[in-house]
């Protein structure tokens, strides 16, 4: 608000109170948040009211190993690392963009163990301890007792295998439930923000097409390796309004199509002349 223009400034106004004179005096009102506060405020709302509404969003990483000698030059495990590593911590991993959940095509648990291990260093080396003033308290609460959960799972769990890697502090987590007999629901998790990263080891990367996550909550999927055929390809058994290469998932221009349309467009009124 305050790199505003002092004009645009003037015509904002704040409240923590819902004043109900917003609705009668708007014509077009944007709502963030999750799915029953867009329905709230669509509740209030007349047909001759614009209303763009952008609810809960989940961005997803594909790194498939199996691939990685394929390409030429071929990229380092580190450099995947860091890309990854890129696009969960930017701001936190509190925008809609940013990847909570990572699945790793591999041919087998070794190669997944290995990637686990090589990204647990980079985070290791790459991620500084978070300012204590940019994160709220209750998100390191959940950290924490997610962490405890898992390290109970990994110390006590007889039928698969648990894996969890976390920073001395609360600046990054990994965890990957390796349990085969779940399904995909299951398996899919929502972090609590602050770099909680959860990785699941897939076979095929058409088994995409088991992930849980509907249309609507999908923002963004990183891919690596990168091509247009594949990402094309991916779209047809997982479906994202937006396919790019690792590292680059927070990168976009203010023309991009969010949720796969030009919202702002709805702004615009046309006149016609015939």
């Amino acid at each position: 608000i305050e790199a505003m223009p002092i004009e645009l400034k003037k015509l904002v106004e704040f409240s923590r109170e819902l004043n109900d004179s917003w609705f009668t005096k708007s014509q077009t009102i944007i709502v963030y948040g999750q799915d029953s506060t867009l329905d709230f405020f669509h509740k209030k709302t007349t047909p001759q009211q614009r209303f763009i509404a952008h609810g809960h969003k989940m961005g997803l990483a594909v790194i498939d190993l199996t691939q990685h000698l394929a390409q030429d030059p071929a990229p380092s495990i580190g450099t995947w690392c860091s890309q990854l590593i890129k696009d969960v911590t930017t701001h936190d991993q509190c925008g809609c963009l940013s990847v909570q959940n990572a699945y790793i095509v591999s041919k087998d648990r070794q190669e997944f163990d290995y990637f686990f291990e090589q990204l647990a260093l980079a985070f290791e080396q790459e991620v500084s301890e978070p300012d204590p003033t940019q994160r709220p308290l209750s998100t390191n609460g959940a950290i924490d007792n997610l962490r405890e959960i898992y390290h109970f799972k990994a110390a006590n769990s007889l039928s698969h295998e648990v894996k969890i890697k976390t920073s001395t502090d609360l600046s990054w987590t990994l965890i990957a439930d390796l349990d085969e007999k779940s399904d995909a629901k299951e398996q899919l998790q929502a972090s609590p923000t602050g770099n909680v990263l959860f990785l699941h080891e897939l076979r095929d990367i058409k088994d995409l097409a088991k992930i849980p996550l509907a249309p609507q909550n999908r923002s963004s999927l990183a891919l690596a390796p990168f091509s247009k055929p594949l990402a094309q390809s991916i779209n047809t058994v997982f479906l994202s309004p937006k396919i790019c290469p690792l590292g680059s998932i927070q990168n976009n221009s203010i023309f991009w199509h969010s949720d796969g349309y030009a919202p702002l467009a709805e702004l615009v009124s046309w006149i016609n002349f015939r």
